[in-house]
């Protein structure tokens, strides 16, 4: 079972948020990795390459989970052989696709005989089934590692490969993984010292990552441990220095096994949420990262033996103060309209569902311009970013995010409330010409996308066929 990712904001019912989420699950850890991968072929139609790891154990599929956001690839989980039928499943869905399929790890982890099985389901022909196996989890990892273009001179993670925790919090960071035992092997110093000016960050304490592999660490580079007394400490301090106001939205996986998340990793990286470990005493230190980035979006990794929805609830539940439109801004605001032409900027359109940010310094009069894009710039302008929901756009179905330092503060769906007079720094929607614009008080607002799409300031309710007299007012 599985709900699609939306990426639908929040609303800011007075003191109450409502985080709206979505939960990825199957009957086992194959069966949500399979809807996981449904997940990514709805963020990605066109995805045309999935990477295929042991499920029974955690390292191949954690240290692929880079390799696979890299390859713009799902990742899917069997034993060693195929009793879960990924096979089948790819032949039965996605045959036509002529997917591109890597296993990773040796035959111990995933069997010659589940490689052949799959070469004889594809399409394409066995050409596009390619192995990455080494002697182990660490040789794997390395060879995984030598797979990805420029991962020899990234920034890095390193994590123990020795247990899941970890890495699983670190699957979720758009960085490769190395994973390492009780110390540095020849062929990982080898390969760290390729290129000696990277960032290098520890995930975990020392009794994760030894004091002694830090030391050694130091030798290729500048060196950060982000370690906490448990691993839903070290989780929340994962997210908190890698998403910190930079996120909309969570992952949410058990702390008690790697199963249901060790497919997250590259959603969580296709959607840009950190990943937070939970479990029913431990949810806390997730939920301190939720309020303190007043997160709106949460995908829950599993079940409710996983992750209860009690559990859930009090990870990603938070209130907010109320919250003011940036009236006093409106000067700003108007005063960043450009008298002179200046150049054209790209244009945008609902049903293209793509909203371009542009600068005040292109928010000028006379420039082709459609009236969302300006609405959006000129919160910038002042510090605000507005997210236009358009997944279930018509006339009258719309959601509005507002964000401020990279926090969720509020929301509007339209149709709003009714109503005759519009305050200063309100979104106005005309209902009936699908079209915003920004109130500057006085009865005058900026359109843009008006006049053959130019920006310009006009009496908020112009006289046009197009426009009729009554509009929406979109209220934080």
């Amino acid at each position: 079972m599985v709900i699609s990712i939306t990426g639908v904001g929040f609303a800011d019912e007075g003191n109450t948020v409502t985080v709206h989420n979505v939960r990825i699950a199957g009957q086992s850890r194959f069966g949500t990795a399979q809807q996981g991968f449904k997940a990514m072929v709805g963020l990605n139609p066109s995805l045309d390459t999935v990477v295929i790891a042991n499920g029974t154990n955690f390292p191949d599929a954690l240290a692929g989970a880079y390799f696979a956001h890299k390859n713009n690839a799902a990742l899917l989980l069997t034993d060693k052989d195929d009793t879960y039928c990924v096979s089948a499943f790819l032949a039965s869905h996605y045959f036509r696709r002529n997917l591109k399929v890597y296993i990773l790890g040796g035959t111990a982890a995933i069997s010659s005989s589940v490689e052949t099985m799959l070469r004889s389901h594809l399409v394409a022909g066995s050409g596009n089934v390619t192995r990455i196996g080494g002697g182990d989890r660490y040789d794997t990892n390395l060879k995984i590692l030598n797979k990805i273009p420029g991962a020899s001179s990234s920034d890095i993670l390193v994590c123990s490969g020795k247990n899941f925790p970890d890495a699983l919090s670190g699957s979720g960071v758009r960085l490769p993984i190395l994973l390492v035992g009780d110390e540095l092997s020849s062929a990982q110093k080898s390969f760290l010292g390729g290129y000696k000016n990277r960032n290098i960050y520890i995930l975990g304490g020392t009794g994760a990552v030894s004091g002694g592999i830090e030391s050694a660490l130091r030798s290729y580079g500048s060196v950060t441990r982000l370690g906490g007394a448990d691993r839903y400490e070290t989780s929340y301090k994962v997210a908190n220095y890698f998403y910190k106001n930079a996120t909309k939205g969570v992952f949410l996986a058990t702390g008690d096994g790697a199963a249901d998340g060790l497919v997250a990793g590259p959603i969580a990286m296709k959607k840009g949420y950190p990943i937070l470990l939970v479990n029913k005493a431990n949810y806390k230190k997730a939920n301190k990262f939720v309020k303190e980035n007043q997160i709106g979006n949460a995908v829950i990794m599993g079940g409710q033996g996983a992750i209860p929805t009690s559990v859930a609830s009090q990870a990603i539940s938070w209130t907010s103060s109320s919250v003011s439109k940036p009236a006093n801004n409106i000067s700003a605001i108007r005063n960043g309209l450009k008298d002179d032409p200046g150049k054209p900027v790209a244009d945008v359109h609902p049903t293209k569902r793509k909203i371009v940010a542009f600068g005040m310094d292109n928010a000028r009069r006379n420039v082709r311009q459609h009236c969302n894009g300006f609405v959006e710039a000129a919160y910038n302008s002042v510090g605000y970013d507005v997210d236009f929901d358009y997944s279930h756009w018509n006339q009258t179905n719309l959601v509005i995010s507002f964000y401020k330092d990279g926090k969720n503060i509020g929301g509007a769906k339209i149709p709003g409330s009714k109503t005759t007079l519009a305050e200063p720094g309100d979104v106005i929607y005309y209902r009936n010409a699908v079209h915003f614009a920004l109130y500057l008080g006085n009865k005058v607002a900026i359109h843009g996308g008006w006049k053959n799409y130019q920006t310009d300031i006009y009496w908020y309710n112009p006289p046009s066929s197009k426009i009729v007299d009554s509009f929406w007012q979109c209220k934080f």
